[in-house]
């Protein structure tokens, strides 16, 4: 899942976003596999909401307004999971406040 994260970043640094969502969501599908071996694992949960967190961005940025929702609202369980777990990162609560509020706007 590693691989196709990174792939995808450097897709989407390049301007190729098709690509780099067709990595993002392997990535999400090999993470998904994996976390039902081990669901409480934090690590796996941080690639679980780092994938769908890339895939909200991708999405909303094609005005897929739908599927980012989608994603965005199943990252929300676990960055709020891995704020409280591990508070001295602060990406996880960024992205939990960036989230909502996108939500919330979308709900107006």
């Amino acid at each position: 899942a590693l691989v196709e994260r990174r792939l995808g970043t450097i897709y989407n640094d390049q301007g190729e976003l098709g690509k780099s969502e067709r990595r993002w969501k392997r990535a999400l599908e090999i993470t998904r596999k994996y976390q039902q071996l081990s669901p409480e694992s934090l690590p796996l949960i941080d690639d679980l909401v780092t994938s769908l967190c890339a895939l909200g961005e991708l999405a909303a940025g094609r005005e897929d307004v739908s599927s980012a929702m989608m994603y965005r609202k199943e990252a929300i369980w676990g960055l709020e999971r891995l704020s409280k777990e591990q508070p001295e990162e602060p990406w996880y609560s960024e992205q939990l406040d960036a989230t909502r509020a996108w939500l919330e706007t979308q709900r107006q």
